[in-house]
């Protein structure tokens, strides 16, 4: 069976993530998206980031979908979204060895990085 596990090299510094995708339809249709980063030998010490976010009837699961927020594409299928995240948290500085960081609410992480994701937020 293929490895969904990938590789990342950011500041010569190997990463590996893992993305799963869970479309619900209780409460209206949207999809849960959970991210999973870690440096490499420190697969104890993640950070894992949940988002909820609206289904599109077009597109699926938009975080995944390489739709434009602000004038820029995201996709957190492509190494260049998941670089996003990792030089985010490395700027905040996030601690591989001893810290595991669950974020419960990726949708307000997207915001405080400068995204308008509006439209992308779950309705209830």
């Amino acid at each position: 069976m293929k490895s969904k596990l990938r590789n990342i090299t950011i500041n010569s510094i190997l990463f590996k993530y893992l993305i799963q995708e869970l479309h619900s339809e209780r409460n209206g249709e949207y999809w849960t998206t959970t991210l999973r980063i870690f440096k490499d030998e420190y697969k104890q010490t993640p950070i894992e980031i949940i988002f909820r976010s609206a289904d599109s009837y077009t597109g699926g699961n938009l975080l995944t979908s390489d739709v434009f927020i602000t004038n820029e594409k995201l996709n957190l299928h492509k190494p260049s979204g998941i670089r996003k995240f990792i030089e985010e948290r490395i700027s905040l500085k996030w601690n591989w060895e001893k810290e595991k960081l669950e974020i419960s609410d990726g949708m307000q992480v997207l915001e405080t990085m400068g995204y308008d994701i509006e439209a992308f937020r779950v309705k209830i």
